[in-house]
C-alpha cells in the first residue's frame, strides 16, 4: 500500500475503481481505432485489433492503465504482447503464442517489456522482447511505428538482412570499445533510396539495452527490424 494510504480496505476499493475504469478507457481505445476488446477487466486486457493500428494502440493502453493507476500501486508497470497473424492463421495457436510472448514481456528486469512476433502461415516470422524505455527513453512501439514508415518511405528490406550477416562483426566492434555505429551507419546509408539518413536515430532505438553488444544481440536487433518491415509491407 502506498504512502497516504492508511486503510487498507478503502485503498483496496480505489484500486478496483481504478481498474475499472482503466479497462473501459481501454476498450474504448480498442472500439476507436476499430478493433474489439476481447477481454478486459482488472490488469488484463486482450484485444484484436488491424496491424496498422497495433503499435498506437497498445502504446495508449499501456499509458491509460499507467495513468488511472497513478498514486495506486508502487513500482508500477505495463509488459505488453504483440502477434501479427493472418486472419486464416489458427486463432487458438495464436493465442497460445500471445500467452507465451507475454510470459517472455515479463521476464524482463522491471516486468516492463513490449514482446512482438510475427506468425506465417508457415510458422514463426520474427519475434522480439523490447523494454518499454529503451535507450536515451525512447519507446519501442512508437520507434518501431517511425521504422515502419522509414521501410515504407526509402529504407530497403535488405537492411535487415545485412544487418543479421553483419552481426557477429558489429558484435566484435562492440566488445572492443569501438564505434559500431559507424558500420550501422554504413549498413542504413547503403539500403537508404535517398537524403541523408540519421541511422543511429532509425536503427539504434530498437538497439539492445545491453552494455556490451553479443551476436545474439545483434540478431535480436535485425528481429526488430524485420518486424518493422513486416508491418511496412503488410499493413496499409
Amino acid at each position: 500500500m502506498p504512502d497516504g494510504w492508511h486503510d487498507a480496505r478503502d485503498w483496496h476499493g480505489e484500486v478496483s475503481r481504478a481498474l475499472i475504469l482503466a479497462a473501459e478507457t481501454q476498450a474504448g481505445a480498442l472500439q476507436e481505432a476499430g478493433g474489439r476488446a476481447v477481454y478486459a477487466g482488472g490488469d488484463d486486457l486482450l484485444g484484436l485489433v488491424s496491424a496498422a493500428e497495433a503499435f498506437s494502440v497498445v502504446r495508449s493502453c499501456r499509458e491509460l492503465f499507467l495513468a488511472r493507476t497513478e498514486g495506486l500501486l508502487r513500482r508500477r508497470s505495463a509488459s505488453t504482447a504483440v502477434v501479427f497473424f493472418h486472419v486464416s492463421f489458427p486463432l487458438q495457436d495464436a493465442l497460445a503464442r500471445t500467452r507465451m510472448a507475454l510470459v517472455e514481456a515479463k521476464a524482463r528486469p522491471g516486468k516492463g517489456g513490449l514482446a512482438v512476433v510475427v506468425l506465417r502461415r508457415g510458422g514463426e516470422k520474427a519475434a522480439a522482447v523490447l523494454p518499454w524505455r529503451g535507450r536515451q527513453g525512447s519507446d519501442p512501439a512508437a520507434s518501431l511505428e517511425a521504422l515502419a514508415a522509414e521501410f515504407r518511405a526509402r529504407l530497403s528490406p535488405q537492411l535487415v538482412n545485412d544487418v543479421y550477416r553483419s552481426r557477429h562483426g558489429i558484435a566484435e566492434l562492440a566488445r572492443a570499445g569501438l564505434d559500431y555505429g559507424a558500420e550501422i551507419r554504413r549498413l542504413v546509408g547503403r539500403h537508404a533510396d535517398a537524403g541523408p539518413v540519421d541511422a543511429l536515430s532509425l536503427v539504434g532505438a530498437v538497439e539492445p539495452a545491453v552494455g556490451r553488444l553479443s551476436a545474439d544481440d545483434v540478431r535480436a536487433w535485425a528481429e526488430a527490424l524485420d518486424i518493422a518491415r513486416f508491418v511496412a509491407q503488410e499493413a496499409r
